[in-house]
């Protein structure tokens, strides 16, 4: 009982510092729409979009592995070395590619730039707070890296700067820079000099490991992002930045709900593993109440939000979202199937049974890009929500249909 009241007290101060989160994150959507416009929204959404696909190659699937090997193996700081020195690697490859780009004149260096600074984002290691039951330590500096990425924005606008990737730069980079330096302090507290440091070459050969049994992780991953950044980025292209702009902002919503369900998440996990590990009679009741505490709040909220769509959107963010509360009601939908997907996909990770998620996301991408054939392609944003909801029910039942087969020897483990 003391256990669950701890639990349920740690995500309760989560969820109010992520409430901070959510207000800049807020503020910063309404100073874009309202001092840039849609279009500006829609342009910073597509950067974004791309950002998060090059992202989840630099990760390499160790956001959501490198937890589970830090509890398993006996050497977590080797861990964390080996895979930032993973992600350095691949970062450095993305500025090679993109200054290639530029010089061709595929894509403007500004462009470059931008992205470059929301990259900063995947050398965060957010399992070393998670490894430590200090998450409510992580949500100080994502507020610190939130409240710069207004302020440079704000500041660099009230300064006379006008062009929006200038500020979204501006900003971004203050508020990532701070948020890196803050964590490298964090470790350096778990971790302080002097201690036993890990050899160069083994530091080198854990990377290489990396590469090797996180790749599958690293490409459902990849494949994941059919249903989100490729998604936006096909908006953009099929039909305008404005329509992006709008969609962009309806997902911003969403977000803040989505924010719930990874810090419930996040407590939950490395409660999981251990029970997986040492009570498997309780690893299954915990289980449904993970399901209920993703699911229940968010679906709630965003009925709520939809209810009242009409006295919200248009008039905190802008006119031009007016008219498109049946959108919104999809996406409450998706959120529904998100929580139901999540579930089995931690699971998956628990059991060390990442392969299946693979397939589950190779799934849903060609249910998306099917989708997409099926309407000959989006004529109003609604298509887009459609398109997530079909491509998500499709990885529910394929995850759930992996899941009660039994795993088979060249299963990858983290």
């Amino acid at each position: 009982m003391t256990i669950a009241k701890n639990n349920v007290e740690k995500l309760i101060r989560m969820l109010m510092l992520q409430g901070v989160v959510v207000v800049l994150g807020f503020l910063f959507t309404i100073s874009v729409t309202r001092m840039a416009g849609v279009d500006a929204y829609g342009q910073i959404s597509y950067l974004i979009a791309i950002a998060n696909i090059v992202m989840s190659v630099m990760r390499w699937g160790t956001d959501e592995t490198l937890i589970v090997s830090m509890t398993q193996m006996q050497n977590p700081r080797l861990e964390i070395a080996a895979a930032t020195l993973l992600r350095g690697g691949l970062f450095l490859t993305y500025l090679s590619v993109g200054l290639l780009a530029v010089a061709l004149g595929a894509v403007i260096f500004k462009e470059v730039l931008v992205i470059s600074s929301v990259l900063l984002l995947a050398f965060q290691v957010t399992s070393l707070y998670d490894y430590f039951a200090q998450q409510h330590r992580h949500i100080h500096t994502v507020i610190i890296g939130k409240f710069l990425l207004l302020s440079g924005f704000t500041g660099a606008m009230a300064l006379g700067v006008s062009d929006t990737l200038t500020l979204f730069l501006i900003g971004s980079g203050l508020g990532n820079m701070a948020l890196l330096s803050l964590q490298y302090r964090y470790f350096r507290h778990c971790y302080p000099r002097g201690g036993p440091e890990n050899p160069w070459a083994s530091i080198r050969s854990r990377s290489r490991g990396l590469i090797t049994s996180n790749y599958m992780v690293m490409l459902a991953s990849l494949l994941s992002l059919g249903l989100y950044s490729a998604n936006q980025i096909y908006i953009k292209h099929a039909l305008t930045l404005a329509d992006l702009g709008v969609f962009a902002v309806q997902w911003q919503v969403c977000t803040v709900l989505f924010i719930y369900m990874k810090q419930v998440n996040r407590v939950y996990k490395p409660i999981l593993v251990r029970l997986h590990q040492d009570k498997p009679t309780r690893f299954v009741r915990a289980s449904w109440l993970f399901f209920l505490a993703l699911t229940l709040l968010p679906v709630s909220v965003s009925l709520t939000v939809w209810h009242f769509y009409d006295q919200i959107f248009p008039t905190i963010f802008s006119a031009e979202l007016a008219g498109y509360k049946p959108m919104f009601l999809l996406l409450t939908l998706f959120i529904f199937l998100r929580g139901a997907h999540m579930t089995l996909t931690q699971l998956c990770f628990v059991m060390s049974r990442n392969n299946l998620s693979f397939f589950a996301n190779a799934a849903g991408t060609t249910t998306i890009a099917a989708t997409i054939l099926l309407m000959s392609g989006y004529s109003r944003i609604e298509d887009a929500a459609i398109a997530l909801n079909a491509a998500i029910a499709v990885m529910i039942v394929v995850t759930a249909a992996l899941m009660s087969k039994p795993p088979v020897s060249c299963e990858t483990h983290a």
